[in-house]
């Protein structure tokens, strides 16, 4: 999963960007295929997850 480095914070919150960040989040987290009837476990460790540097809003990337 990649970050975007927003110039201008305003825009993040459009729906395309917002929309864009919905779709990368579940194909990142989406678990593998698993054989018949074997659940597969996984964790996920984000820290601020697209946050800080890239000039995005932390609790917008919590909600996604």
């Amino acid at each position: 999963m990649d970050a975007i480095f927003f110039c201008d914070r305003a825009i993040q919150y459009d729906v395309k960007h917002v929309d864009c960040e919905l779709i990368k989040t579940y194909a990142s987290l989406r678990p593998r295929a698993t054989q018949i009837g074997v659940e597969t476990l996984f964790g996920i460790v984000t820290g601020n997850c697209g946050s800080g540097i890239f000039n995005c809003d932390r609790q917008l990337k919590g909600i996604n």
